[in-house]
């Protein structure tokens, strides 16, 4: 019996060592996939980060007296563009004039901001919790304003904003991070930046992503951003509301061009930029602000 408790002892002593060593083994490869893949987004993004400079500077050409003559070609259909990774600045939502005047005095502002907070995140963040959007935006607003007021006309970053509510500060904790396929990243359809109210700058429709047209035009979305980047240079209010009508958008509201610009602006070439790139293996996926040197 006492030989047969030796070996009992033994094997157990074993098992647990092999099952710590095994345990040991998978952490170290999971550690290894994770450092590797970091190693592979962040030289994606030094590549991106390059290839932007050297699109910026531009592509060499030939010397133009060696150029031939060539037969004009036939006049293709224009393809759709790849809608960009980030929904750009301009075409983003400004919450300095509901800041500066409230909610009373810019209503319409307003309702789409909570429209965009319902649509993008209620199912997935607070299902259980009606008008959640609305507690969570006058809080937002409110200590974004108080912000303001003590940041001695300093840059305010929004995604440092203290809403000293645990419960609100969690959720705003999830919408700034976003979730890959559930939700989108919050600070990519918001902004604050001073604007004139002779001139107040409206959100550019013409390079909206897909994503931030679905919060004016629902399952039309689509379809108006084939027509803004189509064959039709000449894009007009009354177009997109016939395409809304045509694919059923029953809360379509013809205010919304209070807040939109339809026509193609020109804009000023920013020197920021957000990179994003993904390691297809492991999905480490990072984003980097980068400043682009004028020229």
């Amino acid at each position: 019996m006492n030989i047969l408790g030796l070996v009992f002892s033994i094997l157990l002593i074993l098992s647990f060592g092999f099952y710590a060593c095994w345990d040991k083994m998978i952490l170290t490869r999971k550690i290894d996939a994770t450092f590797i893949g970091q190693a592979n987004v962040s030289r994606q993004l030094q590549n991106a980060y390059e290839s932007q400079i050297y699109n910026r500077t531009g592509k060499l050409t030939e010397f133009k007296g060696k150029k031939e003559k060539k037969e004009k070609p036939e006049k293709e259909e224009k393809e759709i563009p790849e809608p960009p990774k980030i929904n750009p600045e301009c075409a983003r939502f400004n919450l300095w004039l509901l800041i500066e005047k409230g909610r009373e005095s810019q209503r319409l502002l307003y309702d789409q901001l909570a429209h965009m907070l319902r649509l993008f995140y209620k199912d997935a963040l607070f299902p259980e919790s009606p008008r959640l959007e609305y507690r969570f935006l006058d809080t937002w607003i409110a200590h974004i304003k108080l912000a303001i007021a003590e940041s001695s006309n300093q840059p305010i970053l929004l995604e440092k904003i203290d809403l000293k509510n645990p419960s609100l500060q969690i959720l705003y904790y999830h919408m700034l991070r976003g979730a890959e396929g559930k939700y989108p990243v919050l600070l990519d359809f918001v902004k604050v930046a001073q604007m004139s109210e002779k001139s107040p700058e409206k959100l550019c429709l013409t390079h909206a992503t897909p994503e931030m047209l679905s919060v004016f035009f629902g399952k039309a979305a689509e379809a108006v951003y084939k027509e803004l980047h189509g064959e039709n240079l000449a894009v007009t209010n009354e177009i997109i509301e016939d395409i809304c009508r045509r694919h059923s958008h029953t809360l379509f509201d013809n205010k919304i061009f209070d807040l939109v610009a339809v026509t193609t602006p020109k804009h000023n070439s920013s020197n920021e930029m957000i990179l994003v790139e993904e390691d297809e293996a492991t999905k480490i996926s990072f984003r980097r602000k980068v400043q682009m040197t004028k020229l």
